[in-house]
């Protein structure tokens, strides 16, 4: 069995789109969005899911009225891209 790579991004762009009011869901997302680009070596459109990601994380820390699950995403992201 194949896996077209696009379609899966397409995939992954999707569910993180559709998951965008969930902070942690929609950063997960994102971070597998930026690894399929990374293994299609599409450097710019993985960098633009780091930004992304960046941004998303930025609002979270700026706009949350309850700050109390800021350092779970922290540790999620950290976690996922093995820091």
């Amino acid at each position: 069995m194949t896996v077209d790579r696009y379609a899966a991004a397409e995939g992954f762009y999707k569910l993180a789109m559709a998951y965008a009011p969930v902070p942690d869901l929609h950063i997960m997302w994102l971070l597998h969005l930026c690894d399929a680009h990374q293994e299609m070596q599409s450097w710019a459109e993985a960098a633009q899911c780091a930004v992304a990601v960046a941004g998303v994380i930025m609002q979270v820390v700026i706009f949350a009225p309850v700050l109390s699950f800021i350092p779970a995403i922290l540790t999620f992201c950290m976690e996922f891209c093995n820091l």
